[in-house]
């Protein structure tokens, strides 16, 4: 099993981790751009004080959590801290007359807010009231220190712990590896003759230096405030699309990929289209295995913000 980290270690920054920190220095103290929320959805009822025991159990697990970065004469750091000062907010919107209407004003206005890098914490959660057997768990974090595949890892973790604290059963074991060999894992990489036959694949695929394709202009400062749209497709229309996906013998994401550079292309007439798409940066089970293993999720439904 390998070791966590002493009180004050400090460890170098991941190659993810120090492109997020980069463009931090770009954007300036006041950015809240790599600040990733998203809501669960929790129908039943909820102990509010056993939900946040079994958060900082959790918390306490995820060594990512603990640290607060800085700068120093060999480049930027992460430093390990094994005790958060942390709170749990809790949030009773269930006498407003549109109880999820109000809870998504507070999410969205608490996910605009800076996080401090140098001092932390860098995540924050609240469990939201809209009544008796409705509540939403928020999660928020700071993107050097999380992605989508640790939320998942962290909320299927959040269950269990629950489950077994209301239950009044043992918990079983955390699984998760250490933020040493996480960091030690990507050095791994960066060392070794993969990375170098990576490294002259995409530089020779990209040596043209092509300018991505873009709807809008480019933006010299940070973005003041957000905005997304979700669609849902009808029922009709995937079962177009799967079978377009069968019929050429690709996944069904691919289609879409497709459509969409077809549709950038006719808006903008570029003929190289790029689009750039979230995708995982891990290489490997150990940087799978950061965050807490996957356990049977009891929580509903997930909503990004």
């Amino acid at each position: 099993m390998a070791l966590s980290p002493s009180v004050g270690t400090a460890l170098p920054l991941s190659a993810a981790q120090q492109e997020i920190w980069f463009a931090e220095e770009r954007w300036g103290t006041r950015n809240w751009v790599y600040n990733i929320g998203e809501y669960l959805t929790i129908e039943g009822p909820v102990d509010p004080a056993v939900f946040e025991a079994a958060l900082r159990w959790v918390v306490d697990e995820v060594e990512a959590l603990h640290i607060r970065l800085n700068t120093t004469e060999d480049g930027p750091r992460q430093i390990f801290q094994p005790k958060l000062e942390w709170l749990m907010a809790f949030i009773d919107v269930s006498d407003d007359a549109d109880p999820a209407a109000a809870a998504h004003v507070w999410m969205t206005a608490d996910l605009a807010r800076p996080m401090d890098l140098v001092h932390g914490p860098l995540f924050l959660y609240a469990l939201i009231e809209q009544g008796p057997r409705c509540f939403m768990w928020y999660l928020v974090y700071h993107h050097i220190v999380m992605d989508a595949n640790g939320y998942s890892l962290v909320a299927y973790r959040m269950a269990q712990v629950y489950t077994a604290l209301v239950t009044e059963r043992p918990c079983p074991g955390n699984g998760s590896g250490s933020l040493r060999a996480l960091v030690d894992n990507d050095r791994v990489y960066r060392e070794s003759e993969q990375y170098t036959h990576d490294r002259a694949y995409w530089l020779k695929r990209f040596a043209d230096h092509p300018e991505p394709t873009r709807l809008v202009a480019r933006s010299s400062s940070a973005p003041e405030h957000q905005v997304s749209q979700m669609s849902c497709l009808s029922p009709l229309s995937m079962d177009i699309l799967t079978a377009v996906a069968h019929r050429t013998g690709v996944r069904w994401s691919r289609v879409v990929i497709a459509a969409t550079a077809l549709c950038v292309h006719r808006l903008t007439g570029a003929r190289d289209v790029i689009l750039g798409f979230p995708v995982t940066a891990g290489k490997g089970w150990v940087s799978r295995r950061v965050h807490p293993g996957i356990n049977p999720l009891q929580f509903r439904c997930t909503e990004r913000l």
